[in-house]
């Protein structure tokens, strides 16, 4: 019984340290990409202190390119957000031409979600991270 016990504390303590190294791994740094893939966003951190949260649209692909959003190329879908909470980020979003509040929340390691409303519109998208900086 005491040997059952052991195994059962090991266990449960392995859990709870790969729980804890996973929240240690997740950085909001990287390129993303929504399920679409037609575009990506580098997000890094920004501001003087280098704790708030920058992303710049990177790249459209070209196929989806029109003049409205090839215009979107190099501004920031949101610029110095300050951090509200672990892995989530909370200020001024550009979407769909308007710029309203919103958040960055990181879901996971791979996994962003942009969401933002307006009255009684609102956007959410989730990103894919492409790749690390």
């Amino acid at each position: 019984m005491r040997n059952f016990k052991t195994v059962i504390l090991a266990s449960l303590f392995g859990l709870f340290s790969v729980g804890a190294g996973s929240a240690q791994d997740m950085s909001p740094e990287g390129i993303w990409q929504p399920a679409n893939k037609e575009s990506r966003y580098k997000i890094t951190f920004c501001g003087e202190d280098n704790t708030k949260l920058c992303g710049l649209v990177h790249w459209i692909q070209p196929e989806h390119q029109n003049a409205d959003n090839k215009q979107l190329l190099g501004t920031y879908l949101f610029s110095e957000l300050p951090q509200r909470a672990e892995n989530k980020w909370r200020g001024k979003i550009t979407l769909r031409g308007h710029t309203i509040r919103g958040n960055v929340t990181q879901l996971s390691p791979n996994k962003l979600k942009v969401d933002a409303c307006m009255l009684i519109w609102c956007e959410e998208v989730t990103l894919d991270k492409f790749s690390d900086l």
